[in-house]
């Protein structure tokens, strides 16, 4: 496996992933700072630091279509089988270096958006602890994205359809993460406004048949849970609510994904 994961490091000469990140990273900085001196407003350093992950987990999704599906397209899974490599072990070395590629592309954002916030912007609003716990989840939430995406790619034959294919669900993720978190963010009562003969307007409260039960609340925070776009959205709103079990979430997805892919790997036919 180290031997294969090596290789890997080897054939990166382009680490277009590294650049990306640290432009995203310097164009949130820059634009908290715009709008700091359009507005007058108050602009915490520490308010674009969780955005790193949805855009590192898209990060991810590219990095896995062009790279297993590359590798898969050009007869490289092939090569590494007939030179004695377990199949296991290389889907675990390529799973390790698409997770190095995404916390690597994370850490540049993170370091590219905090040196010019320190410069430009206003003190953070959170402490150091609460902002170090988001950030270890987060780190876990592209463990979730790695091991999804991965196991995709290494199963799509071909670049084009694994990039294809990770980019679809990465998309649907995230839509299906907005409209639970849509609903989540739903009021208990909304205001109703009525025009008496008088002319007088009466406003009065009424429930929101959009507002979740208590029942469907915790169904729909535990789905939030289990997708990393769930995950992700919600570190980048402000925390996740239940922050051990997002991690013990994170955790079984990951290693429940990696446990498919390298049971279906074994069963793949390598042309």
């Amino acid at each position: 496996m180290r031997n294969v994961f090596f290789a890997d490091l080897m054939t990166c000469k382009n680490p277009w992933w590294l650049y990306c990140g640290g432009a995203a990273g310097l164009l949130a900085a820059l634009n908290q700072y715009q709008d700091k001196l359009r507005y007058g407003d108050v602009c915490p350093m520490d308010e674009t630091l969780t955005t790193v992950f949805p855009f590192a987990g898209f990060l991810i999704c590219l990095f896995c279509g062009l790279f297993a599906g590359s590798e898969a397209e050009n007869g490289g899974l092939r090569r590494q089988v007939i030179a004695g490599h377990s199949r296991a072990k290389i889907y675990l070395a390529h799973l390790l270096f698409t997770l190095l590629a995404g916390v690597s592309a994370a850490a540049v954002y993170l370091l590219f958006n905090i040196v010019p916030g320190l410069l430009l912007l206003d003190a953070p609003k959170s402490s150091l602890g609460p902002t170090v716990v988001r950030l270890c989840l987060g780190t876990l939430t592209l463990a979730v994205f790695a091991a999804l995406f991965h196991m995709i790619a290494m199963l799509a034959g071909n670049r084009a359809r694994a990039l294809l294919l990770c980019i679809l669900v990465f998309l649907g993720m995230l839509m299906l993460a907005a409209l639970i978190e849509g609903r989540l963010e739903a009021p208990e009562s909304i205001s109703a406004y009525t025009m008496t003969v008088d002319g007088v307007q009466e406003v009065a409260s009424e429930p929101n048949p959009r507002y979740l039960s208590p029942a469907a609340r915790q169904a729909c925070q535990f789905v939030m849970m289990l997708l990393p776009a769930g995950q992700a959205l919600q570190l980048t709103m402000g925390g996740l609510p239940w922050p051990w079990l997002a991690a013990g979430c994170s955790l079984l997805v990951t290693a429940g994904a990696t446990l498919a892919g390298i049971f279906l790997f074994r069963k793949k036919d390598l042309k």
